[in-house]
Order: C-alpha cells, then structure tokens, then sequence
C-alpha cells in the first residue's frame, strides 16, 4: 500500500538552485527550453500499516483525465526507489525519461499515476499542482522564442548577432512615421545561391532619395564583372504622355542643367563635347542662328566655327545652285596645280562606253598577257594598253596607274577616212598633222621616185603582227621599197606569208598617206597573242604637233594604231559619261 505524504510542485530546475546568468540566458544558436521535472515523496507501507524499506519498482504516468488511460497517457517512467527504515523515499521525476514542454503547455489538468511491482495502479491518481505563472517564465505574452522565428514565435539573436525571420515572405514596417535603419555600415543583400532580386518601391508619389556627402570618392557606383548581354543601368517610362527628360543632370551653387535627354531621346550638352572615336549620324543640324549655305570651318587651333560659304569659306561663292570663284581672274585647274586658262583640264576623257584592247594583268578568271576588249569604264588599275611613246614614234602597252571618272561631258565624234568611228570629249590631245597645198605638191614629187628605186636590193622592214578577233586587218608604212614577191610579213613562228595587193614603191611623205600591206585570212595562222610590236617608226615628230579635239578640223590627220589617218568628219554628240585613264610613261 502506498501511502502518498506529499507531491512536489512541478517546475523549472532553476526554480530549486540558484539560477546562473548561463542558465538564465541561451548560449547555443536556438535557445533551449528548460528541462521539465516532478519533484515526488511518499511513504510506502504494507497492508499493516509497517513500513517497507526494501528497495521496490514504482511506475509513475502522467495523464490528462483523472480516470481515463490509453490515450489519456501522456508520459510514463519506471523508477526504482530505495525508502529509509520508515518507509519514506523522495524521487525527482523526469531524469530518466524526458517530459516534453507540450505535455504542460497543452493541458489545462494533469493527474499522476503511480503503480508498485505488480499491484494495481494506487487510487486516487494525485492531482499535479505547478507553480504560479512558471510557464509564463517561457514565454513573451504566450509567445515563445526562436533564433529562426516564424510565425507567433519571438525572434532572438543567434550567437552571430543575426536575426532571422524563418517565415515565407516576412515583413517589417513601421505602420506610423519614419522607419530607420541605422548603422556604422549598411549592406542590403540576398542570400547566397537564391538569386533573388532587391526591390525598392515608394508607393504613389513617393521617390527615392540618394543624399550623401562625399568629396574625392564616387557618390553612386555600379559595377558587375559577370554582365554580359544585359545592361549596367536601364530605365523605362511607360507611358505616352510624359513630359519630363529622361535624364536630367545638373550642378552649380545655383543648380543649372548640364546634361538631359528627353522622352524623344533628343540630347542636350550645355558644355563641349569631345569624341574621341568616328561619329555617325543620320542627320545634322545647326540650331544655333540656322542660315543657308553655311559650311564648319576649322582656325589653325581647330576650333570648328560655321560661316558662310560664300565670304569666309574659301574664293568660292555659292549663290543658289552656282558655284564660282569669288574673283573672275582666278584660272581652274582640274588634273594640274598650274592652269594656265580659265578652265584647264590636263588629261584625257574618253566616253565610258567605248570598247579598249586591254592586256590583261588583274582579271584572275583570264591568263596573263590574254588580250580583251573592254569598255573604258571597266578597266582597271594593272591592266595594259597602246600609249603612243611619242619619244620612239611607236604605240606600246603601258600600265594604267589609276581610272579617273570625270562625270558627263559633250563628246565629239571623229570619223577617218577609213571608217574609223572614235568618240572622245574636246579637250582630247591627238598627234596631228595640218594638211596644206605644199603637201599637194610635195606628192605629186614623189610619183616618179619610186621608177628609179626598183631595182635597189635592200631587206625590206620585217614586220611582227599577231592575230586576234578584234583585228580584220593590219596597215603598215614602211619608209623602203619593196621588191616584187620579196616583202614578207612574219606572223609568230607560222611559214606561211602575206602577200602585198600592189608592188613597188611604199612612200611615208610627210603628208601623204602609204600604200596597204592587208593581211590574207587564209595565210594567217590563228595563236594566242603575245605581243604587238611596230619595228619601223612611221610618225615624224618634227612634222606633227599635238592638238585637243576641238582645234582639228576634217582634212587633218591624227596618229592611230595603223598610222596616220585622214579625218573625215567631225560632229558633237549630247553629254556622256566618260572616264580618264592615267597611264605609266607617258
């Protein structure tokens, strides 16, 4: 039989020792709630009423009902307990088996059980009694503390000094006033591996104000080494009635706008602009006094002022859609740094249509030394053409350096007695020569020589030619006579020969033109060409002066491929587009 003589009162382990400022404040991370005990004494005896004092096993349960078991059972521990010679013994329940906090904060009413050996469970179950406002000792008005505090829970500072909020979404404001945050050094930042964003945002026609107060140090700086596509700053106004800048910056004791950009992205810069790379714009305009026929000019400091073209831009005027110089004694050269005429052009300009025999030396998709034809305006730098060396009398290939495109120009058109058709502009330099009565007289001289030339025995002239699709025949002058079936023509490596139409006498006076080799198509032997040298002079430079196309007159003889020819024509075409080839040595 058990006799209970008394029942501790239930609390905290600090309430029965001297509570330690260890004890009394968490040192770990999350502060640990005290441990729960039940502080029991009784006094065991037999049904006699004699005391028992040999050591026996006591089960002591926890219950929430007074009668109930099975689930009324909240916690339960087997002690085994030693009493003295009367029967008495006192345990301190809960070392063995931990009470849980929740047993004494969910329950209003608890009763404690207590069984000896194998008797029944002794009647009445004792009712537990707690000290006053004990569990209050725990909690913040019922709330109770968390170093990771959710919800109805009151956060603590974690050994780190940290506060953490564990709840999803968690807030704290300030419902009235200004809420400051204060500190020596402030750090807003997301924790690591969550990418999460920092978002600041006023609310209606709140701003957000920057104000600092440094002098040699950045105020505002960003910086990111990991930006790659996206943008260090981007603003975005989104609507379609604003009226204010973009950007706005300003400074001065007395705050005077410096730099804006408004809605329409229109750029103001109240100061100087230096740039240091190139500068494209798809437009430019002077809004400063805006006037027509106004250039940028640059002073010897570089210093870029606008004015007006026809004052201060130069010896030019512009008036309307006129050019012209300022004053009428100026000459203008065009090819020459020396004109010695209102207009001079030095050079030559030939229609761009007209066809060229072009030796070939840049065209990959033909063989070197291939000879094409070309229009004028598709030759190019390194290709070869016939230049007259006036210093030899001979055509030869020379290189053309450079292709000079000389807009559109009246063109005159030249026609040789032999049918030659040659388009070219006035200011073209031919080597010619003026036809006149003396030349008459001088041919009739020459009928008579050629009687008492026939029997001299001289190698006539060997003449190299080649054959190509742009030429039907080959005219030479020859200063020799030529003796019956005795001239021949060599044609590359080939045996067979040309043979003269007429025999005897082939004159080169000065002003009468030879007799014809032609050329045979049946003895000609078709090869790639290689070269188009002329042995034997046949231009006399002391008789022939060089003359622009718009002095020569029909009846004038102009130096061509076959020699001197006789214009028969001339007459002036409407404006084409021609071009100027400059050409090496000569």
């Amino acid at each position: 039989v058990l006799f209970s003589t008394a029942l501790a009162v239930f609390g905290y382990n600090q309430i029965f020792k001297e509570a330690g400022i260890g004890q009394a404040y968490p040192q770990a991370p999350s502060p640990a709630a005290p441990n729960r005990y039940l502080s029991f004494q009784a006094r065991l005896t037999d049904s006699s009423d004699n005391p028992i004092t040999t050591p026996t096993d006591v089960r002591f349960i926890v219950y929430n009902n007074e009668t109930a078991s099975g689930s009324a059972k909240l916690w339960e521990e087997l002690r085994y307990i030693d009493p003295d010679q009367d029967g008495i013994f006192s345990v301190t329940l809960g070392t063995e088996q931990s009470i849980a906090s929740s047993v004494f904060t969910e329950n209003v009413n608890l009763w404690l059980g207590v069984t000896v050996e194998v008797d029944p469970e002794a009647t009445p179950r004792q009712r537990i009694a707690t000290v006053g406002y004990a569990l209050n000792a725990e909690t913040l008005q019922g709330f109770p503390p968390s170093a990771s505090a959710s919800a109805d829970q009151i956060p603590v500072l974690t050994q780190e000094g940290d506060l953490v909020l564990a709840a999803a979404s968690p807030m704290v404001y300030s419902s009235s006033g200004t809420f400051a945050i204060k500190g020596q050094a402030l750090t807003i930042t997301t924790d690591t591996g969550t990418n999460g964003a920092i978002t600041i945002a006023p609310d209606g026609t709140g701003s957000l104000n920057l104000t600092g107060s440094t002098t040699t140090q950045n105020f505002i700086r960003a910086t990111n080494a990991n930006l790659t596509s996206g943008h260090l700053f981007s603003g975005y106004v989104g609507n379609d009635t604003a009226t204010g800048d973009l950007l706005n910056l300003s400074s001065g004791a007395s705050e005077t706008e410096k730099f804006t950009v408004d809605r329409s992205g229109n750029t103001a810069i109240m100061g100087n602009l230096q740039i240091d790379g190139a500068a494209t714009m798809s437009a430019f305009r002077l809004i400063t006094s805006p006037a027509a026929n106004y250039v940028l000019t640059s002073d010897a400091s570089g210093n870029g002022t606008w004015a007006d073209v026809s004052s201060t831009a130069g010896p030019w005027t512009l008036n309307g859609t006129d050019l012209y110089p300022d004053d009428n004694g100026y000459n203008v050269g065009i090819g020459t740094n020396d004109p010695s005429a209102k207009l001079h052009v030095a050079g030559q300009c030939v229609e761009e249509n007209s066809l060229i025999p072009v030796l070939t030396r840049s065209d990959p998709a033909l063989p070197a030394g291939r000879l094409v034809t070309k229009k004028i305006k598709d030759v190019q730098p390194g290709d070869q053409i016939l230049s007259l060396n006036e210093t030899a009398g001979k055509f030869e290939y020379q290189t053309v350096e450079k292709t000079l495109d000389m807009g559109r120009k009246e063109i005159y058109e030249l026609t040789t007695e032999t049918g030659k058709k040659i388009e070219t502009t006035a200011n073209h330099p031919y080597l010619a020569r003026t036809l006149t009565e003396n030349d008459n007289s001088q041919k009739n001289g020459n009928q008579g020589q050629g009687k008492s030339d026939s029997n001299i025995g001289i190698n006539s002239p060997k003449i190299n030619a080649a054959h190509s699709n742009f030429l039907s025949s080959l005219n030479v002058s020859s200063k020799q006579n030529v003796p019956s079936n005795k001239s021949i023509v060599n044609i590359k490596t080939s045996e067979k020969f040309l043979k003269p139409e007429k025999l005897g006498t082939i004159n080169t006076a000065a002003y009468q033109a030879a007799d014809k080799l032609t050329v045979n198509p049946d003895n000609v032997l078709n090869t790639a060409f290689q070269s188009l040298p002329v042995k034997d002079s046949f231009i006399n430079a002391n008789i022939s002066q060089w003359t622009k196309v718009i002095y020569l007159r029909a009846g004038d003889a102009i130096a061509t491929i076959d020699g001197f020819e006789t214009i028969a024509s001339i007459r002036v075409l409407p404006a084409q587009h021609v071009y100027d080839l400059q050409i090496s040595n000569t």
